[in-house]
């Protein structure tokens, strides 16, 4: 029944790409979160094993390239989002080119492979960027997108209850892994990708309750956060949990949200006071963290602190100018960074640093522009990607975020609609001024005799 179920959402999903390319910059969400790795692995339908998810990517972009693009007459849209993303691909595959010349030649083909990767998802973004023409589009992708992260959620919570039955979803390459330790990952390939997305989804949707006029919408996003709230439990991720905590004890404090902020810390309570299993696994592995016993901290903190000394301490000129990759740094050093600003300059180098303070600053400037006159749609969104951005900040400190497949699609996802939101607003304010001197100018032709001198009109 799965695989009959998975094989027809295959087929629906290249089928709308194929008719619909905009369409499909919408679904790609509902593809990534509810992607079943295991199951495609293991029927290995394609040479090389490519995934579908890649193959659904490459198609979107084709096809808005040449359909959008070529034929439909619209332009290339150089701005803030196509260069950060076009700038990671160039950074990207120059660390990796230069971690591949210090590995053995027959291991040379999994480098270009992750390059390629790199490709895949700068041909997915681009097709998203290509894809959003105005504000009914924005509000399709802030939609689709929460629909997809619930669902995603859904996927995350049965696969921690139901592993055995689940195992289409699991990540092939940690199986064994993930049935001892009982963690769910859902689609996102490890517990930590998980709450990553999760707890971003959750800011997103936190931030859209308020846009809602219907009590029946604002209690159907209520919902949707209670169903990401019990994902994220699900993972037993400790990253994930600093990253909620961090993000919701934030936007508690000094957000506008701060009402809606603390029911959702409340909830969380209740949730774990209730599912008494899953609050005793979260306990399990909160108490990993400091030994009170011994007064000192777990192996899992002073671990991350030897990597990171070790990426350091292992770090070539070379490394620094150029990079490493990560699977470089992995060989070199035994573990990925656990942390992204780690990963900036001993993983990509200083053209890594240059492209994240880019990035900052870039995304920051978006966030400041205003318009005088602005939909309620587009403050939403932008205080959606700012508190979606912090959370993936504060999860950055103890994961390589900017390595990781979920959580970096979903950063370059933010910056793509941050880019796109502004740029149309500020489309929509021009307009409406130019309208507004338009109708100026009729007024007055309309108030002058045939010599072109004023006259009062007149009032009956």
């Amino acid at each position: 029944m799965i695989s009959v179920l998975i094989l027809l959402g295959t087929f629906l999903a290249l089928g709308v790409v194929f008719v619909k390319p905009k369409w499909g910059s919408f679904l790609i969400w509902m593809v990534l979160f509810t992607y079943p790795h295991n199951w495609w692995y293991r029927h290995a339908f394609l040479p090389l094993n490519i995934g579908v998810d890649d193959v659904f990517c490459i198609l979107l972009f084709v096809l808005v390239a040449i359909r959008r693009n070529l034929l439909g007459g619209i332009p290339i849209r150089f701005g803030y989002a196509f260069w950060i993303i076009t700038a990671f691909l160039g950074v990207g595959s120059f660390s990796i080119l230069s971690g591949a010349l210090d590995a053995p030649a027959f291991e040379r083909v999994h480098y270009l492979k992750d390059i390629l990767k790199l490709c895949v998802y700068w041909g997915l973004f681009y097709a998203i960027l290509h894809s959003i023409d105005d504000l009914r589009d924005v509000r399709r992708q802030f939609t689709l997108f929460a629909f997809a992260a619930v669902a995603g959620a859904v996927i995350v919570t049965l696969h921690g209850l139901f592993p055995q039955r689940m195992q289409a979803w699991s990540n092939p390459l940690l199986l064994e892994i993930e049935t001892i330790t009982r963690r769910a990952t859902g689609a996102f390939l490890n517990a930590n990708n998980a709450a990553c997305v999760l707890v971003c989804s959750l800011a997103m949707v936190v931030t859209a309750i308020k846009l809602q006029q219907s009590y029946g919408s604002k209690l159907l996003l209520y919902s949707f956060c209670g169903v990401l709230l019990v994902g994220i439990l699900m993972t037993q991720s400790r990253s994930g949990l600093l990253t909620l905590m961090g993000m919701l004890t934030l936007m508690a404090l000094i957000g506008r949200n701060k009402r809606i902020a603390w029911m959702i810390l409340l909830a969380g309570v209740v949730v774990g006071t209730l599912f008494v299993g899953m609050r005793q696994a979260v306990q399990r592995r909160v108490a990993t963290v400091y030994d009170r016993g011994a007064g000192a901290w777990g192996k899992n903190v002073t671990g991350r602190f030897d990597t990171w000394q070790s990426y350091f301490e292992t770090a070539t000129p070379k490394i620094y100018l150029l990079g490493q990759g990560h699977r470089a740094g992995i060989v070199r050093n035994g573990s990925e960074t656990h942390s992204a600003y780690i990963a900036t300059l001993t993983v990509y180098g200083i053209g890594g640093v240059i492209w994240a303070v880019a990035l900052i600053l870039g995304f920051v400037r978006k966030l400041i522009q205003r318009e005088e006159v602005e939909d309620p749609l587009v403050q939403s969104v932008k205080a959606g990607c700012l508190w979606a951005l912090v959370a993936w900040c504060v999860y950055a400190l103890s994961a390589d975020a900017l390595s990781s497949q979920y959580p970096r699609a979903l950063l370059f996802y933010l910056v793509v609609l941050i880019d796109r939101t502004t740029a149309i607003a500020k489309e929509e304010s021009q307009r409406l001024e130019e309208e507004s001197e338009f109708l100026e100018e009729e007024l007055e032709e309309g108030t002058r005799d045939e010599r072109g001198v004023m006259y009062e009109p007149v009032v009956y």
